[in-house]
């Protein structure tokens, strides 16, 4: 599904949107869904987020879900949870 554990484009290009969120979530041990990258995010939602997780030196890994608007309605259908950022 994904390149050493990296969510890439043809990755979302490819697969169903639920079947990708679930094997994003089964994949990963702890996956940002956010607006943005680590090292940009595109909020402050999203900044504070990564903040929290690298103080806590928190292994984790991003998706940007501005990248895939599929990706980003799919997300909000899978988790029930309508506002991003998503842990």
């Amino acid at each position: 599904m994904a390149h050493g554990n990296r969510v890439t484009a043809r990755t979302l290009a490819v697969f169903p949107t639920s079947l990708l969120v679930h094997g994003i979530y089964v994949c990963l041990q702890v996956v940002l869904f956010m607006k943005g990258n680590k090292q940009f995010p595109q909020c402050g939602f999203s900044n504070t987020v990564v903040q929290i997780l690298n103080a806590m030196d928190a292994p984790f890994e991003h998706v940007d879900i501005l990248a895939n608007d599929s990706l980003r309605v799919g997300m909000k259908e899978y988790s029930q949870w309508p506002t991003f950022p998503q842990v």
